[in-house]
């Protein structure tokens, strides 16, 4: 350490301590332009003044800690953007549910498997149903007619199914409910 003219001067290594940082980042801050250093005639290599260089260096963190805080309020405020959006987005739905435009995936899954047991159970019935339509009937165009008939009736319950509306009238457990 010198002093010249009123002034503390140091070494790089010196400024190092003092920062807590290494000489090779005390020269990459003076070729940035942070930190300035005079060459003092009589003295070996740059010399800082300290009470420059700890305004300048104050200065250049705060500049650091701003910019980071800048950064992070724009990853808040972008976050809350997609948060909004997302919330926009699940209301949206939530309407289409109970304007009966769209169905929950559970309520669909549910539903399927109804529908799928109710063709199980009418499919398993046929040969009752039809046993008791062909008994004493031993013409075989009269059994064809009675067969084709019974198993026309039996695809127009299955295309005909049901419409949600029913389901939910079937099951108001699973309806939404319009509190």
């Amino acid at each position: 350490m010198t002093t010249l003219n009123d002034k503390l001067m140091m070494n790089s290594s010196e400024l190092a301590s003092i920062f807590s940082i290494s000489a090779a980042r005390i020269g990459q801050l003076t070729a940035d332009g942070i930190l300035t250093a005079e060459k003092i005639p009589g003295i070996r290599g740059r010399m800082f003044d300290i009470k420059i260089c700890i305004q300048n260096y104050i200065a250049y963190i705060q500049k650091r800690i701003d910019s980071k805080a800048g950064n992070s309020n724009e990853r808040i405020a972008a976050a809350r953007a997609d948060r909004e959006e997302m919330a926009a987005r699940k209301a949206s739905l939530e309407l289409g549910v109970l304007e009966k435009q769209l169905h929950r995936a559970e309520d669909v899954a549910v539903v399927f498997n109804f529908t799928a047991s109710m063709i199980k159970t009418r499919l398993l019935s046929f040969p009752a149903t039809l046993a008791d339509a062909l008994t004493g009937k031993n013409d075989i165009n009269e059994v064809k007619e009675i067969m084709r008939v019974e198993v026309y009736k039996l695809l127009e319950l299955l295309a005909t199914g049901f419409t949600m509306d029913e389901f939910y009238e079937a099951h108001p457990e699973l309806a939404e409910d319009e509190d």
